[in-house]
């Protein structure tokens, strides 16, 4: 049985990392067109955050895309896990490993995707000569600080999704696990 359940975690993890890394690529075309626009407010200094507007909105769509994601990852291990004999508790950890390892899969574009949108298209204040070191510098606090960041919302969301699926929908014998 340990071996099932490692595999039902390991393909809801995968299937929703590829999701997410296709979303993650996506993004970074998004920030890449929108990037002119932050330069555009570095450079003439203004206060006006009307300018960033775009920006923000794609990050807040973004956000929303990856906890809607993380919360199906979490889903599809309790619906694939409701028919062994697993406590709803057991189905929570498994759907917080498989967002876990969602995450991961989206970390390791994300890490890629900042390193060349900083190096193609480096902001404003940044000088020419500093473009590689400020490119592995952005993709560097990705990997210590967003990584670890990411992975623990993932792990939370996919882990109370999981926990919740299997309790009211597909654990109807046992509600109060």
């Amino acid at each position: 049985m340990k071996h099932a359940v490692r595999a039902i975690v390991l393909r809801a993890g995968l299937t929703m990392g590829v999701i997410l890394a296709v979303a993650e690529l996506a993004f970074g075309v998004a920030l890449f067109f929108l990037r002119p626009a932050m330069n555009d407010f570095i450079s003439a200094g203004e206060q006006d955050v009307v300018t960033l507007m775009p920006l923000i909105i794609a990050w807040f769509a973004f956000l929303f895309l990856l906890l809607a994601i993380y919360f199906a990852c979490g889903m599809m291990v309790a619906k694939w896990l409701a028919p062994l004999p697993l406590r709803s508790r057991d189905i929570a950890i498994y759907g917080a490993v498989g967002g876990a390892i969602a995450e991961l899969a989206r970390s390791v574009i994300a890490v890629a995707v900042d390193f060349a949108i900083s190096y193609v298209s480096p902001l404003a204040s940044v000088r020419s000569a500093d473009t590689l070191n400020v490119a592995l510098a952005n993709a560097g606090i990705r990997l210590a600080c967003g990584l670890p960041a990411f992975l623990v919302l993932a792990a939370v969301v996919a882990g109370l999704s999981a926990w919740l699926f299997s309790i009211i929908f597909f654990r109807s014998d046992s509600p109060t696990e």
